[in-house]
């Protein structure tokens, strides 16, 4: 795979047939001059039905105020970790669901009205999940919170079902990627792109929404968040084994964005969560003359440490690049093992590599993650 990015393509507008969903392949929301394109191509059309349609839920929902989106989401983290908020918690996701295209929470739906004893509301959602999120039959086994479902007379087609969605998923070409651009921003001036790259099993908007945004209008530039190259579910992706192919479908996903942006040749940013966060560092050495340099967060790999060969592949021309790496504190110590020793081959090559530790608990981003994000692309970036 070159570095070239290719000729333009026309991005195609059609609504999907489904009995459970129903997507745009282009989406453009605009607010305020600003700015969000969501490019998602053509669901796999061998997606099973689901077997009970008349398990939806008839409880009503909605006691929370109307939240924006972002909001909304930030309150359901916020229920997660209080006690005795099962029910408040319940309907925010249950709102949050009906607010986005695709859905989140789909599985996590199905979990608490498991536990609330109501089964058919409980399929009702994993059926969704299949469909439009991710969920497997072993994954439902394993949980104790399905002990019901999976003692269910139904369970027998279901389990069919979540097997053969699983098998469409794996066999499909799938992906969905999301553009941020800044306010007022005209698509024949060449601006910096930054590459949002996500972690195992997670999907593109991890790097989409307000925060994006604010970066996108401060530093005036473009964020392109794109899905991993290998589908586990309409919501769950994952990245491959190989920097190559991954650099491959990235560089389909900017072909994708041509009519919206004109990329400035030779200042893209990788930043990177996870898995990820690794793809980040390794497409950075690989490509010198495409990338600037990268933020890497986490970094971790199913696939071991393939930086090296990045460095040999990209002749070892890291000279001038800025590579940011961070871990947070109670995460476990892969993910400041690997940063450090990255940090040694890399300084070896010429880059300035930067280490940081964030105070935590969990293996996830940042308390402080817009702000440090704003701040090292301005380093990486300075003289653009």
């Amino acid at each position: 795979m070159t570095e070239n990015i290719g000729q333009n393509t026309k991005l195609i507008v059609k609504r999907l047939p489904h009995p459970l969903i129903t997507a745009v392949l282009v989406v453009s929301i605009s607010h305020a001059n600003a700015k969000t394109i969501v490019i998602e191509d053509q669901l796999p059309a061998n997606l099973p039905a689901a077997p009970f349609a008349n398990v939806a839920p008839t409880e009503p929902f909605g006691q929370l105020p109307a939240l924006e989106t972002d909001v909304l989401k930030k309150r359901i983290f916020e229920l997660k970790k209080k006690q005795g908020a099962e029910q408040e918690l319940l309907e925010a996701m249950t709102l949050l669901t009906g607010k986005t295209n695709p859905p989140s929470w789909c599985y996590d739906l199905a979990s608490a009205n498991a536990r609330r004893g109501k089964i058919d509301a409980a399929i009702y959602w994993l059926q969704r999940a299949a469909l439009e999120d991710e969920c497997s039959a072993a994954a439902v086994e394993k949980n104790a919170v399905f002990r019901e479902i999976v003692t269910d007379p139904r369970w027998g087609k279901m389990k069919t079902f979540l097997d053969e969605t699983e098998k469409a998923w794996q066999q499909a070409t799938y992906h969905r990627d999301v553009l941020t651009l800044p306010k007022g921003y005209n698509a024949a001036t060449e601006i910096p792109l930054i590459l949002g790259l996500h972690g195992y099993g997670s999907l593109p908007e991890d790097f989409s929404g307000d925060d994006h945004q604010k970066i996108c209008d401060d530093l005036n530039v473009a964020f392109l968040s794109v899905s991993g190259s290998i589908p586990l579910g309409r919501n769950s992706f994952m990245w491959s084994a190989k920097f190559e192919d991954d650099w491959e479908r990235i560089c389909q996903a900017i072909k994708k964005t041509e009519p919206n942006i004109k990329v400035l040749p030779g200042k893209m940013v990788a930043i990177g969560f996870s898995q990820g966060g690794q793809l980040a560092g390794d497409l950075c050495a690989a490509y010198p003359l495409s990338f600037k340099g990268c933020i890497v967060m986490s970094p971790g790999s199913r696939s071991g440490n393939r930086l090296g060969d990045a460095l040999k592949f990209g002749n070892n021309r890291a000279a001038g690049q800025h590579y940011f790496f961070s871990w947070i504190s109670g995460e476990g110590g892969g993910p400041e093992i690997r940063s450090r020793d990255s940090k040694k081959m890399l300084e070896q090559a010429g880059a300035a590599v930067y280490l940081h530790e964030f105070p935590g608990k969990s293996h996830s981003f940042p308390d402080c993650y817009a702000d440090y994000c704003s701040i090292a692309l301005q380093v990486i970036l300075k003289g653009r």
